[in-house]
């Protein structure tokens, strides 16, 4: 019997007796020289010859899983910034939808990003990850812009933010200032 004796989830192989042969029987019932497999099992095949004696032999045939890549890394960022995607495990191939063609990749760009593996049985897996850009924070500075030597001026950030960080150096939504800059 010749053919492939695996094949990946979803597809198939087939397996072929020899030639010359007057009559073939598959234990899945196929009575052809050649017979589809869809599924992992033993599958048997009794030939008769044209001499009327027969033979029987048997093969394995296995199914190998699919890869099952998972696109890891931040997939939302700021603008001007860098991420790096990667994947969960590695494989024996790589296609990105970039063009790349590594375990990892560096995106900057809001895109849908897909990546393509291969493992060691040659099976096929797709993984997609689509990348969001954070829009630029809006802040304005709210309080007067001159002062009197000897006063004290305040500032407040217009707005609401998890972090402050002022030129000055102090962090929080208000700042006093007591000197020109």
């Amino acid at each position: 019997i010749t053919g492939m004796t695996s094949f990946c989830v979803n597809e198939s192989t087939t397996l072929t007796a020899p030639d010359n042969l007057s009559t073939y029987l598959w234990g899945n019932g196929d009575t052809t020289q050649s017979t589809l497999i869809t599924a992992a099992g033993t599958y048997g095949l009794t030939v008769t010859d044209m001499n009327g004696c027969t033979a029987t032999t048997a093969v394995d045939i296995t199914e190998d899983a699919l890869p099952q890549p998972e696109i890891q890394g931040i997939n939302a960022f700021c603008p001007d910034s860098t991420v790096t995607l990667s994947l969960n495990q590695p494989f024996q191939s790589y296609q990105w939808s970039t063009g790349a063609v590594g375990s990892s990749i560096e995106v900057s760009t809001a895109d849908v990003i897909t990546v393509e593996v291969m493992n060691e049985a040659g099976c096929v897996g797709v993984d997609t990850l689509e990348t969001q850009i954070f829009p630029n924070p809006q802040v304005n500075i709210l309080g007067d812009n001159a002062f009197c030597a000897g006063d004290t001026l305040s500032l407040s950030a217009q707005g609401v933010f998890p972090v402050y960080n002022w030129s000055t150096g102090a962090e929080g939504e208000t700042i006093s200032i007591s000197s020109p800059g």
